[in-house]
């Protein structure tokens, strides 16, 4: 079964057909839930919610066997858009979370680390190994803190060339790229430099965040794109208990300037 005998069917309004042939697409389909998602976009698009919520539920399920764990939040997330009084789907909700459970972090201190402290000795590289499960931010966490971290998380779906952070203007949102790729640009001396590209996984907006200054760089989508935004005030109450967060962060945010400055440096001398 694929995703073009479930579109064919769909497009004839032959529904509980349709929905046959989705369901074993899904069942046929082993780490990739992404026909599912297509086909869930073509019954809204047709006005049949309960079928596209039947397969944002395979694909959810089959993301989180495969250890995709944001892209199976971000497809439970889109149920809620549907449903937002589904008590099941909560629930759902809050079992992913717990999957990035692990052993929780030394005791914090009383305040977070000031930013003047020098980087922590962590790999923040991005990884797209499903094996990982989560973002390194995110790793040890008690399941509880995670849970409180992902129901503020707000999905949002962009097109090519929008732009999610501009440079100069004032932001404080985190943002973590779930689909697609996204540009990474600065200005120096009127001219643009390219910096880097993010893919999935990769999270940007940090320096914002701990520093509460204008955006340093423009990150602008490369065709269609999924991320999910980290708000402030839910992400420095988390912060508040799990200072590590913080360092982490920052380890992050010292790299990332750090690769900046060499960026600019081989820019000048061009």
């Amino acid at each position: 079964m694929t995703f073009d005998d479930a579109r064919k069917l769909i497009e004839k309004k032959t529904w509980d057909k349709a929905l046959e042939a989705s369901r074993r697409l899904a069942a046929e389909s082993k780490k990739d839930g992404t026909p599912l998602l297509r086909t869930a976009e073509l019954f809204l698009k047709a006005g049949r919610s309960q079928e596209a919520i039947a397969c944002y539920t395979w694909a959810a399920d089959i993301f989180a066997r495969s250890g995709f764990l944001l892209k199976a939040i971000a497809a439970t997330k889109l149920i809620l858009r549907l449903d937002p009084t589904n008590a099941e789907v909560r629930t759902r909700l809050d079992k992913l979370a717990a999957q990035n459970s692990g052993p929780a972090p030394a005791a914090p201190s009383p305040a977070a680390p000031s930013l003047s402290e020098g980087p922590l000795p962590i790999d923040l590289a991005p990884s797209r190994d499903p094996a990982i499960g989560i973002l390194p931010l995110f790793e040890g966490l008690p399941a509880e803190a995670f849970q409180d971290l992902v129901g503020p998380m707000a999905l949002r779906q962009l097109d090519d060339g929008t732009e999610i952070i501009r440079e100069g203007k004032t932001g404080t949102s985190l943002f973590i790229l779930i689909h697609g790729e996204v540009d990474v640009e600065t200005s120096v001396r009127g001219k643009s430099v390219h910096l880097a590209r993010l893919r999935e996984n990769d999270f940007f907006g940090e320096i914002g965040f701990l520093t509460g200054k204008p955006r340093t760089a423009t990150i602008r989508s490369i065709g269609a794109v999924e991320v999910l935004e980290l708000d402030r005030d839910a992400l420095t109450s988390l912060i508040n208990r799990y200072p590590i967060i913080a360092q982490r962060l920052r380890a992050l945010y010292i790299a990332r300037a750090e690769h900046t400055v060499e960026v600019v440096r081989r820019t000048l001398r061009t």
